[in-house]
């Protein structure tokens, strides 16, 4: 049957290799590449979006959190395509 499902997958380079196999199609982030692969179509970019970051009350302190916070932070705030406000 030509519709049957026959290969299912939560890894993009998993995908990206099956697909180059001739084992479907997939929907691939532009980072993912494969020699063997061509671009059918481009999506556009996703409109404005909100990113929240949380973490438990009782969690805020602990080194590895905060840690991680602070990294966050300074990753997202040079990130031009984040705004805040």
């Amino acid at each position: 049957m030509p519709n049957e499902i026959v290969q299912r997958c939560d890894d993009l380079v998993t995908m990206s290799y099956l697909a180059a196999n001739h084992h479907g199609l997939v929907l691939l982030p532009d980072d993912i590449q494969h020699p063997a692969l061509k671009r059918c179509f481009t999506l556009e970019e996703a409109g404005r979006n909100h990113l929240w970051v949380l973490t438990h009350p009782d969690l805020r302190k602990v080194e590895r959190i905060r840690i991680l916070m602070g990294f966050l932070g300074k990753a997202l705030s040079v990130e031009k395509r984040v705004t805040y406000g």
